[in-house]
């Protein structure tokens, strides 16, 4: 095109014609503009494309690891509410001053379990590379953050750290009485002691409320997870 335009430029100019050359000259001009505005605009569509692809994939890892968590929550859920129960008749065992049999000495092992959580959050440490604005809904975008750099981390150690209080307190006591047998159980060596020691009931008490509150707090933890997957799902939805 250039080529052609210096030719028509010359033969205008040769022929003394001014006037129709700067107007071939004003539409090469604008030609040249249009065609770098349609590049700018292919190159920008092409950006927030590759963006938008890279958001899904963020996501869809994202949602990925709060159904992970979810799941890990509702397993631990389940495994607290029947070592709570457990807890419970080892406690009605001790008050009603029952005979030692093998299931105390494993309830006994239970009781002192120390409760854990560990979360996912392997997409999370991918988006923070990437930048959290990617995620182009601000709510979604909120709650992740939320989740991932407030929730988890503090549930991870709440429990770890008010768990292990608990059980620092509760075994020195059942050491007093009781031997380990084996990695789940224990045999008495004092069980008179160990039913006229009015603390450790005391203690299996404490030990049973902790792993109420401990289970209520994550059944809300588990409903802000799933609230949060279902908004991201229909987000996800909007990319097809």
């Amino acid at each position: 095109m250039i080529p052609f335009f210096r030719k028509l430029r010359k033969q205008l100019a040769d022929d003394n014609k001014p006037l129709k050359y700067m107007r071939y000259a004003i539409g090469e001009i604008v030609l040249v503009v249009i065609g770098i505005l349609i590049a700018l605009s292919i190159n920008n569509w092409n950006q927030e494309r590759h963006l938008k692809i890279k958001e899904r994939k963020l996501l869809v890892e994202i949602e990925s690891n709060l159904a992970a968590n979810a799941k890990t929550i509702k397993g631990t859920i389940e495994r607290e509410n029947k070592y709570r129960n457990e807890i419970g008749v080892l406690m009605d065992h001790f008050k009603m001053k029952k005979p030692f049999n093998d299931t105390i000495g494993r309830q006994i092992q239970i009781s002192i379990f120390m409760e854990k959580i560990q979360f996912t959050n392997s997409a999370y440490e991918s988006l923070k590379t990437t930048g959290l604005d990617i995620i182009s809904n601000d709510s979604i975008r909120t709650q992740v953050t939320q989740l991932f750099s407030n929730r988890f981390p503090y549930v991870e150690m709440w429990i770890r750290d008010a768990g292990m209080s608990i059980s620092n307190s509760l075994n020195p006591v059942f050491d007093n009485y009781f031997e380990a047998a084996d990695d789940s159980s224990r045999i008495p060596s004092d069980y008179q002691g160990a039913l006229d020691d009015k603390e450790l009931v005391n203690i299996l008490s404490r030990r049973k409320s902790f792993k109420r509150v401990f289970i209520e707090d994550l059944g809300d933890l588990l409903n802000r997870i799933e609230q949060t997957r279902s908004y991201i799902n229909k987000e996800l939805e909007t990319f097809n």
